[in-house]
């Protein structure tokens, strides 16, 4: 498989696959997909996994809802932790008390 080669070749040239590269992949046989899917997530590599016809549905933005697409473990990790640090940033946001914040723009206009 050249995704698999490729993830090693990046590997021997000191690139983080893990983090940096996001493997797309699509396959009209269901089980052909799936032995992808669970080779590139026992690799830790990041896949979006379409199963399907490549020529009549492409995979696209809109199908990432679907029941065919399916998320390697190492994808939804990083998206998890992304949206944890967003929900943190708004509670810090929230936590803080609005008399700091008027502070600060009256020091900045004085």
């Amino acid at each position: 498989m050249l995704r698999i080669a490729f993830a090693n070749e990046a590997y021997r040239k000191n690139i983080n696959h893990q983090s940096r590269i996001t493997f797309v992949a699509q396959d009209i046989d269901n089980i052909a997909g799936l032995m992808c899917y669970i080779q590139m997530s026992l690799l830790g590599c990041k896949l979006i996994l379409k199963i399907g016809d490549t020529l009549a549905d492409p995979i696209t933005d809109k199908d990432m809802e679907s029941e065919s697409v399916w998320l390697s473990p190492m994808f939804t990790h990083e998206k998890r932790f992304k949206m944890l640090d967003s929900v943190r940033m708004i509670e810090k946001i929230l936590n803080s008390s609005p008399m700091e914040s008027g502070e600060n723009e009256e020091k900045k206009t004085a």
